[in-house]
């Protein structure tokens, strides 16, 4: 603030190297959301209409919303029982003569075998886009961080993210050309910055080169995420504590089935349980002073994305039954012994 420069700045240029530095020296560009990180990242790879892009129907609707928003045609793919997330069986009974891009969502902060799907997309000259936006700080099963494969992953750092900016979002480019075009794309395709420009002998003067946004990330929510990063180890470890003490306690549950997850790799996102009776288990939640959410609504069943023909059993199964739980980096030991003892009255 006592800056006095808000905008796209010095200060957003040092969150997206750090942010790189962690992901192995990717090519990282800032955003204003998780949504716009995605819309960009398809415009930079010109997929657009006329292309169709696979989603997963088990995730946000941001993820179709941003495909829709570059005018490809969104197509959705069933999940794995196992993982809930998609892989290269679903995805390849999605695919159609004009697939462009497969957008992998890291569901619950899970990453999905991502190694598989770049192998299967590379033959058709498919792009790999990764909907990582639950994922920061998870690691691949061979310990390289979420963000350091696929074409691009896309995160998300809103209020309730791992780390937050107040509001943004970033991409992980692998190709250098696509980050050239998305930092231009980001600012009304502008070649320059106000900011660059400064020093400039005629600072008013800059051409236009491509289409562009109002995407960019300013100072100050960057500033934000330096000092949530400086944070961040302790959020995750709080959680990884949190939700390792529910699966603890659910394994071998019969009403209440919490597919796992392997913490000690992963930055959890959500507290997901299966349960037949939904509603019950929600009211006797909420009498025991926990809150509970359903994190999401399979997108086939949305008025904006059903499509009559489409059979994906798995995902249409997990909407019924999905209920997630507090899963806070701030969480204490007293809030998790209630969600603990609410659990075991209900079972």
């Amino acid at each position: 603030m006592e800056s006095r420069w808000l905008g796209l700045g010095k200060v957003t240029e040092a969150f997206e190297n750090e942010i790189g530095d962690l992901l192995g020296g990717r090519h990282v560009v800032a955003t204003n959301t998780g949504t716009t990180a995605m819309h960009l990242a398809l415009e930079a790879m010109d997929i657009g209409r006329g292309d169709d892009v696979i989603v997963p129907s088990l995730t946000f609707v941001a993820t179709a919303q941003a495909v829709a928003a570059s005018g490809a045609r969104v197509v959705l793919a069933d999940v794995n029982r196992e993982t809930l997330n998609v892989d290269v069986d679903a995805l390849e009974a999605a695919r159609t003569p004009n697939t462009k891009a497969v957008m992998p969502v890291h569901y619950r902060g899970l990453p999905a075998e991502i190694d598989p799907i770049v192998e299967w997309a590379k033959p058709h000259g498919i792009r790999v886009i990764e909907d990582a936006a639950h994922a920061f700080g998870s690691h691949y099963a061979d310990g390289t961080p979420v963000g350091g494969k696929g074409d691009a992953t896309c995160f998300s750092f809103d209020p309730i993210k791992n780390i937050t900016t107040g509001e943004g979002g970033a991409i992980a480019f692998e190709r250098e050309e696509d980050y050239d075009r998305a930092m231009k794309m980001r600012v009304l395709g502008i070649d320059s910055t106000a900011w660059s420009r400064l020093e400039a002998q005629r600072p008013w003067e800059y051409d236009v080169v491509d289409i562009g946004f109002r995407y960019h990330m300013p100072n100050f929510c960057a500033a934000i995420g330096l000092s949530q990063l400086e944070r961040f180890e302790g959020f995750r470890e709080n959680k990884r504590k949190v939700l390792g003490a529910y699966q603890d306690a659910l394994r071998g549950q019969d009403l209440l089935v919490m597919p796992e997850i392997p913490v000690e790799r992963c930055c959890p996102f959500l507290a997901l349980v299966l349960v037949e009776e939904r509603d019950r288990f929600m009211a006797h939640m909420r009498e025991n002073d926990v809150g509970t959410g359903v994190h999401y609504q399979p997108l086939h069943t949305l008025s904006r994305f059903s499509d009559g023909g489409v059979d994906l059993p798995v995902a249409a199964e997990l909407g019924e039954r999905i209920c997630s739980l507090p899963l806070l980096n701030d969480q204490t030991d007293a809030e998790s012994e209630r969600v603990l003892a609410a659990l075991a009255s209900f079972a």
